[in-house]
């Protein structure tokens, strides 16, 4: 079985490829792969695996031997999924791997707005730092504990978001 990596460089170099060499007789890694380099490389592996190459259904048809192409994040956007259904091909992505990531960046998001994080950097890099003082003085601002949140949609990242909001003593 061949196997090739298109674009490993977007994954920072922390991507361990050794436990592959395992599954697969042959394994082709590149550093970038440029779109008009995809067709011949993938022509006849029999996996691919991908980060941001967008395989279109014209690519996709290019190599008939694909069996598999695993994309090393979590959305599958850049696939064809149609295609790959019509050329047999399992199509496999990190389902899950940003939940935490995408969840803190919500609570980062709240906390930002509510204690005015970016207006009081902006104001506070203009000079104004008694005024912004005095106005979150004045203000009080609440924090987040005890503070009810609204999460629209509870799939896998949704779930993700309600449960850092509970750790932050919220309620949903």
């Amino acid at each position: 079985m061949k196997a090739v990596f298109l674009d490993y460089a977007t994954m920072g170099g922390g991507l361990d490829v050794d436990p592959l060499h395992s599954v697969v007789d042959e394994l082709i890694v590149h550093d970038v792969t440029a779109d008009d380099e995809v067709a011949q490389r993938i022509r006849d592996a029999d996996a691919v695996l991908t980060n941001k190459i967008r395989l279109t259904p014209d690519l996709i048809a290019t190599a008939p031997a694909l069996k598999f192409i695993g994309l090393t994040a979590t959305g599958t956007d850049n696939i064809d999924l149609e295609a790959a259904r019509k050329h047999g091909i399992a199509v496999a992505n990190v389902a899950g791997g940003s939940n935490r990531a995408l969840a803190e960046y919500a609570v980062a998001c709240a906390l930002t707005l509510l204690r005015r994080i970016a207006w009081a950097d902006r104001e506070i890099r203009s000079g104004n730092y008694k005024a912004v003082r005095a106005r979150m003085i004045a203000d009080s601002l609440q924090g987040i504990d005890g503070l009810t949140v609204g999460v629209v949609g509870l799939g896998n990242i949704g779930r993700a978001v309600a449960e850092a909001f509970e750790r932050m003593g919220c309620e949903l």
